[in-house]
């Protein structure tokens, strides 16, 4: 029996990785970002379009007037949208602090409704901050020098606002608490863990808000999502999707059509790095290595080249990235390496397969475990249709 063959390729967009079909040869390549905050049809198509827009026109923007002088209401009319438009695509620490605020005043009001914490005093501040929020929308539309120190003013407030929510969500918190202790409940435990998490994520943006109004805009690590808290914005570097939320999976297609392997992770890794590890576990799951491994740039490293050959791969197809040297350059054009090439280039449909009919272009599950296994049930469910498809 001949090795099998596989193929490997990699992606930032909701996030990738994937192989070609028969065992004996693999095409890996990181797939694609699994989105959780966006949609599949046609509105997805336009609001990438509507991103595109408002990128192109706050460079344009920035080398006009230089970002000093850029102000949204300005973005807003070069790229021909609304000013609440430009802050739905690229929210600010004041936006996700009213919206932190909105949701634990949501989950008071679920949590007290069940029975809990009927007597704990809270305020519900949803409408001040909202206030707020909507003075600093007023303020971008001056063209003054004074319009940020006015928006830092408000943010500062929404913030203390926020404060003074979590003071107050900290006691029902505590008493939900010992309701449960007394009468079990399986919903109010959900919603009880459901206003820790959001409590935490507040506390959290505060943070953050705190860095930046101090005059620090480079935040390592930052939260850019209170519904997901573990997706990260990954730089797809295109212009169709210039910047998108989400997760990154790898995944390793053999030449029959079958996913034998693959990996969600957090954020956008480098694609190097997860070639080997990849291999290393298709030999473990089929005991003998295949016979062809074929990925996209990203993966190409002499140092892959060799770890593969050591593990016993015969033909070795991974493109370089930069200029070749004179005898790499003989080799990538070669007749053999062109056709491993050429090969590589069909994951492209299995990739839109995966988007189209198994769930690939958006998690629905939460947070990193929550993608995890919606990826893995997405899999499942394509490798059985595969099963059936070469069982006729």
């Amino acid at each position: 029996m001949r090795a099998p063959r596989l193929r490997f390729a990699s992606r930032a967009c909701a996030t990738r990785l994937e192989a070609i079909q028969d065992l004996p040869d693999l095409a890996v390549r990181p797939l694609y970002d699994l989105y959780p905050d966006f949609d599949i049809d046609v509105r997805a198509e336009q609001e990438a379009r509507t991103r595109l827009r408002i990128t192109e026109s706050a460079v344009a923007l920035h080398e006009s007037l230089g970002p000093a002088r850029t102000s949204v209401s300005a973005l807003a009319e070069r790229a021909g949208v609304r000013r609440s438009t430009v802050y739905r695509h690229f929210p600010t620490d004041a936006d996700l602090l009213e919206h932190g605020v909105r949701k634990l005043g949501r989950l008071v009001g679920r949590i007290k409704a069940s029975g809990a914490a009927r007597r704990t005093r809270f305020r519900d501040r949803s409408r001040a901050a909202g206030r707020r929020l909507k003075e600093i929308s007023r303020t971008l539309r001056r063209r003054t020098g004074q319009a940020m120190g006015e928006i830092d003013r408000l943010t500062g407030e929404i913030a203390a606002v926020a404060r003074a929510t979590l003071r107050d969500v900290e006691a029902v918190e505590r008493n939900a608490r010992r309701t449960l202790g007394k009468q079990p409940s399986g919903r109010l435990a959900h919603l009880v863990g459901e206003l820790a998490e959001t409590a935490a994520g507040t506390r959290r943006l505060l943070e953050q808000t705190a860095l930046r109004l101090a005059g620090i805009h480079t935040i390592p690590d930052r939260l850019v999502s209170l519904a997901d808290p573990d997706a990260r914005p990954i730089r797809k570097g295109k212009p169709q999707h210039p910047t998108q939320f989400g997760y990154t999976a790898l995944v390793a297609e053999d030449e029959r059509g079958f996913i034998i392997d693959h990996q969600v992770q957090r954020g956008n890794p480098a694609d190097a790095p997860q070639l080997v590890p990849s291999v290393q576990r298709v030999v473990s799951l089929t005991g003998r290595p295949p016979g062809t491994v074929v990925v996209d740039r990203g993966f190409g490293t002499a140092a892959n080249d060799l770890a593969l050959a050591e593990l016993g791969v015969e033909r070795i197809g991974l493109q370089r990235a930069g200029k070749p040297g004179k005898a790499r350059r003989e080799y990538e054009q070669s007749r053999a390496f062109r056709r491993m090439r050429n090969w590589r280039v069909g994951v492209e449909a299995r990739i839109s397969h995966l988007k189209r009919g198994f769930g690939f272009r958006r998690t629905r599950l939460r947070r990193l475990a929550g993608a995890q296994t919606w990826a893995g049930l997405g899999i499942f469910a394509y490798n059985l249709q595969r099963m059936t498809v070469l069982s006729r």
